[in-house]
């Protein structure tokens, strides 16, 4: 879908080469140069439909203001087809100078090459969203991609999904880093590395560094979940000391508005690893929004829980707070209480989430008694408050079916 922003008119002056005579030039008909948003949701990406459109972006005189593109299933590189359609899909990205957002659910190398020489070609390019979901995208294509970034230096929203794509391990992570680096026009950053096991603690602590550089930097939006996987080596994964790096380079990020930080089952952070954000939050004094998860943490305990409290009461002024600490099995009354009595003192507070599920310490009465109190805080609009013990199954009896007949029965409701 093609939709319209607003026409402007291109100005063209006419001068004679004769001064003397009186001529009345004839007035050259110029089409109105016109600024338009593409979006190609979920459309035909058959290459005859995309030529189409890059033909009539051509004669319509069109300048594209916002790009989305979504929808692809896959780019493979195994058939000259499917590399055609990425190269025209890439020419139409070239028409913008403000956002570009593009997604595909499988990709490759290959097809990641073509749209890095896109975004490489945009200089002026303001926002940049890219989802990538591919086993089949390695360190070298996130290298042709860091490759380009580097020469957006006018960027200042940048978000990059990398969900799934085991194939980038930590050397694809330093080198996005190191590109990073340049962008110091940044005002929002949201970086994606969910279920990738080969991040590490040093892919942490390298993008950790960068962010000193971020000077007006506004919202920040870190996704590690399942980073850490049971079956990889200690030294792959994600440690205390890369959440330490983190904790020093968020101290610089005096402009931050929003953060999220999300290591859910990186089951080595423990107790040092909480400290070190919570400390981070006390000079953050822009700071609004608030989304820390580090649920199925299972090293963590009322120490790192009441080190947040006690940071939390500096930042008052909080708008938005989401804790998710659910299966972090070491937590007890004593933490979550020690969290209430913070909470309780802010005073701009519109909506707080609390998840503790599975957090067999923590008795029903602390559960009623956290919740009331949060729906207390003057001015509150949301409260969302999760506290409740694992159920374990019962295997005697099919699950207390009676009978087997009855049990098979029961699965057909």
């Amino acid at each position: 879908m093609i939709s319209e922003i607003s026409p402007t008119k291109e100005k063209k002056e006419i001068h004679s080469s004769e001064p003397a005579r009186t001529l009345i030039p004839k007035k050259k008909i110029v089409t109105p140069f016109i600024k338009y948003n593409l979006d190609l949701k979920n459309m035909d990406y058959e290459l005859k439909t995309l030529n189409l459109v890059k033909r009539k972006l051509k004669m319509r005189r069109m300048e594209l203001g916002k790009i989305r593109c979504s929808g692809f299933k896959e780019i493979y590189d195994l058939y000259e087809s499917d590399i055609e359609t990425v190269k025209t899909l890439a020419d139409i990205m070239k028409s913008t100078n403000q956002a570009l957002s593009f997604s595909c659910e499988d990709n490759t190398d290959k097809g990641l090459y073509y749209i890095s020489n896109t975004i490489r070609s945009l200089p002026d390019l303001k926002s940049l969203i890219l989802y990538f979901r591919s086993y089949n995208i390695t360190d070298e294509g996130v290298k042709k991609l860091a490759q380009s970034l580097e020469r957006l230096r006018s960027l200042e929203e940048i978000t990059i999904h990398f969900l799934l794509c085991s194939g980038i391990t930590y050397h694809g992570v330093k080198r996005l880093a190191f590109a990073l680096n340049n962008l110091t026009s940044l005002r929002s950053l949201k970086l994606n590395f969910r279920g990738i096991f080969y991040v590490t603690n040093q892919g942490v602590q390298k993008l950790a560094r960068t962010l000193k550089n971020f000077t007006v930097l506004q919202h920040l939006n870190l996704d590690f979940k399942g980073c850490d996987d049971p079956g990889v080596f200690e030294r792959f994964k994600i440690k205390d000391t890369g959440i330490q790096k983190l904790g020093q380079a968020l101290e610089n990020l005096g402009t931050l508005q929003s953060l999220t930080v999300n290591f859910r089952a990186c089951e080595e952070i423990t107790d040092k690893g909480i400290e070190s954000i919570s400390q981070s939050l006390e000079k953050l004094s822009c700071l609004n929004d608030l989304d820390l998860c580090f649920g199925e943490c299972k090293k963590i305990t009322d120490i790192g829980i009441k080190s947040l409290a006690q940071s939390l009461e500096k930042r008052s002024s909080l708008q938005s707070v989401n804790l998710n600490f659910d299966k972090c099995k070491e937590i007890t009354d004593g933490g979550i209480q020690r969290l209430k009595e913070s909470l309780e003192k802010f005073t701009a507070l519109e909506k707080v989430t609390l998840d503790f599920q599975n957090c067999d310490k923590i008795t029903e009465a602390t559960k009623n008694e956290v919740s009331q109190a949060m729906k207390n805080i003057p001015g509150i609009k949301s409260v969302t408050v999760n506290i409740s013990q694992e159920r374990k199954a019962n295997f005697q009896s099919f699950g207390g079916f009676g009978s087997f007949g009855n049990f098979l029965g029961s699965l057909g409701k």
